[in-house]
C-alpha cells in the first residue's frame, strides 16, 4: 500500500502541474486482480483527498503476466491510451 501511494502522489503532482491534462489508469490482469488494484489505487487517492475526477480508470485485459498496472498523463487534445 506504500508503494501504490508514493506512485499516486507522484501520478497527481504530475497531474497538477498539467492543469488541463487527464491521467488515465490502465490496470491488466484477472478480473479479481484488477478489482483488487483499483481499491489500491483509489484507498490511496481517497487517503491523501486528491480529485478523483482527474483519472479515468480503463480495465484492461488479462495477459497472463499476472497484475500490473500502466499511469498515463494525456494533454487535452490528445488521444486516449488503449490497453
Amino acid at each position: 500500500d506504500d508503494e501504490v501511494k508514493a506512485i499516486i502522489d507522484n501520478f497527481y503532482i504530475q497531474l497538477n502541474n498539467n492543469p488541463s491534462a487527464q491521467g488515465y489508469i490502465i490496470n491488466y490482469g484477472t478480473p479479481a486482480q484488477i478489482k483488487k488494484r483499483r481499491a489500491q489505487i483509489m484507498k490511496a487517492i481517497n487517503f491523501r483527498k486528491y480529485d478523483v475526477g482527474r483519472v479515468t480508470f480503463v480495465d484492461g485485459p488479462d495477459n497472463g503476466g499476472g497484475e500490473s498496472t500502466k499511469l498515463y498523463l494525456v494533454p487535452a487534445g490528445a488521444e486516449n491510451p488503449r490497453p
